[in-house]
């Protein structure tokens, strides 16, 4: 009788661990996709809706996520690549450059008339500048696209690479752990107790680090410069704002004490790289990392990620740097084809 029960008991031990670890197996992994599928491809601005599987995008050699042709209410995007600026592009432009980068240049989670591509345009009336961001692509990925576009469709009279700052983040970038529990019973306990959170880490703590990153940054900076001045057209290398700035108004994305060690650590790190581009002193580099009014909030994410608002701000600071380019004869012989207009904007 002893026997049985004893046998009883062990079999129902070796099946509740047999479903605790299947369960520890699967909830993270439907946790960890469910969240990423939901951070990656939240708008933060109010009415834009994202496709849940995210735009479509290919890759090319050292070009990662460009964009595919795409068209929807408030994102559009030609068979080549580049998004529109909402409404009928420009007839007779003057002037034709490219803006280059990734998703914050992109405009991530606004709409096609709120991109700084856009707003550029407003404020040099007369100018075309199309817009071929692409998502997460860093300097180096950008200078590839901006070589392929001129083989292709010939000079620009500018070119902007906005965002030299993204390769910091992309080294150092936050990811989420909600699952740091034993079993999944000491997780639930903790979901019961709302104590479980999920965590922003960096990986930049060190000091050999984050100069590992900002020396990544760098010398990729660097080599634009080189690139650029071979390529014949007048260029820009744009240090965008980011929630790690001085200055910078992020209260409003502050959700848990992990956020703000996190941005504390990217802060000490994106100093230090500010610190470095102004020893390299040189006319193309443009600093906007004091260019948003320290009162508003135009960062969406901690991705950097701007409101309509920011990029409007952003595309002014370019436009003053741009004026003495366009306010001089064109000698772009940029012919880049049309896309569709937009659905909606």
């Amino acid at each position: 009788m002893i026997r049985r029960v004893l046998t009883a008991v062990f079999q129902v031990f070796i099946v509740v661990c047999l479903v605790d670890g299947f369960l520890d197996i699967v909830y993270p992994a439907i946790g960890y996709f469910k969240k990423n599928m939901e951070d990656s491809f939240r708008a933060p601005e109010m009415g834009i809706k994202m496709p849940r599987s995210g735009l479509p995008v290919r890759q090319e050699p050292g070009i990662p996520n460009i964009l595919k042709e795409y068209a929807s209410a408030y994102i559009n995007i030609a068979p080549d690549g580049r998004r529109s600026n909402g409404g009928a592009p420009l007839v007779a432009a003057g002037h034709k450059g490219i803006l280059l980068g990734s998703s914050t240049a992109f405009g991530h989670g606004v709409k096609d008339s709120q991109t700084i591509s856009s707003q550029l345009e407003r404020e040099l009336e007369g100018v075309r500048v199309y817009n071929y961001a692409g998502l997460g692509q860093p300097t180096s990925s950008s200078i590839l696209r901006w070589y392929d576009l001129q083989k292709k469709y010939g000079n620009p009279d500018f070119v902007i690479v906005a965002g030299i700052n993204y390769q910091i983040y992309s080294d150092c970038k936050l990811y989420r752990s909600g699952f740091e529990h034993s079993n999944i019973f000491f997780h639930l306990a903790k979901v019961a107790e709302n104590t479980s959170e999920y965590k922003h880490v960096s990986q930049c703590e060190s000091s050999d680090s984050a100069d590992l990153a900002v020396r990544n940054s760098i010398v990729s900076v660097e080599s634009a410069l080189s690139f650029g001045r071979k390529m014949g057209s007048p260029f820009y290398l744009v240090y965008l704002p980011t929630p790690y700035d001085p200055n910078a108004n992020i209260d409003h994305l502050i959700t848990s004490e992990s956020a703000r060690s996190f941005i504390v650590g990217m802060q000490k790190v994106y100093a230090q790289y500010r610190k470095e581009l102004k020893k390299l002193d040189v006319p193309e580099l443009i600093d906007l990392s004091d260019a948003l009014p320290p009162e508003g909030k135009y960062f969406t994410d901690l991705g950097g990620h701007l409101s309509a608002e920011g990029n409007k701000i952003v595309a002014k600071a370019l436009a003053q740097r741009i004026r003495p380019i366009v306010s001089s004869p064109s000698h772009a012989n940029f012919n880049a084809p049309d896309g569709p207009a937009p659905l909606n904007n």
